[in-house]
């Protein structure tokens, strides 16, 4: 879902601006842990998933967008280097569980 949802979302939300779309995102993944707590079942569970991932659909490309945008000229090659490091130390010791 996630994998071919963030490229259509992207493309489909160009001109908004990046930090809308972050808040947009933002407030439908804090919408999903209540989908879970009301529904302790596996639909629950899907339904958090499943909301989950249409809140990062719409933040997560443009958290990157929105800190390239603020990064001084000239620096953005050096940011660019530093946010998948930075985002690699952070999911690499959730792969191991």
């Amino acid at each position: 879902m996630i994998i071919v949802g963030v490229p259509i979302v992207a493309s489909a939300t160009v001109r908004r601006k990046h930090f809308d779309m972050i808040f947009f995102g933002s407030w439908i993944s804090a919408l999903a842990p209540f989908l879970l707590a009301f529904s302790q079942t596996y639909a629950g569970a899907l339904g958090f998933v499943a909301v989950l991932s249409l809140g990062e659909m719409a933040w997560s490309p443009r958290w990157y967008d929105y800190t390239m945008a603020c990064a001084p000229d000239g620096k953005v090659r050096g940011l660019g280097r530093i946010f998948p490091k930075s985002k690699a130390v952070h999911v690499l010791p959730l792969t191991r569980l």
